[in-house]
């Protein structure tokens, strides 16, 4: 078994961040950051999990698959639903929800018995 920093080094020969790995393993890029600082620790499972992700990552990124560092969603839904025939569907990509913004804050009041 690999310790926090045979782990660290062993990803960081392959040239692989936190995100690319977590993308092929089920442990998030905070916990592997965590594990590699020395803030958490690691068990059995965790340490399989990291070791076949950096191995999957790595395979991927030698044929030219490697998924993107940064897979978060888009904030607002850029496609509308039910609507792929008309005009507005070619427009999609490009509209977005806009949120109105919070002008005042919400006053309480204390209540005295």
């Amino acid at each position: 078994m690999l310790n926090k920093d045979d782990i660290k080094q062993y990803r960081m020969l392959r040239g692989l961040s936190y995100r690319e790995i977590s993308n092929y393993c089920n442990v998030s890029h905070t916990l592997i950051s965590q594990i590699e600082k020395g803030e958490r620790g690691l068990t059995l499972e965790t340490h399989n999990e990291i070791v076949n992700g950096i191995n999957l990552a790595y395979d991927a990124k030698c044929k030219g698959t490697l998924k993107a560092a940064n897979t978060r969603k888009p904030k607002a839904d850029t496609v509308i639903k039910g609507v792929a025939d008309s005009p507005q569907a070619e427009k999609a990509d490009t509209q977005t929800e806009v949120k109105p913004k919070r002008t005042a804050k919400r006053k309480t009041t204390k209540t005295t018995n």
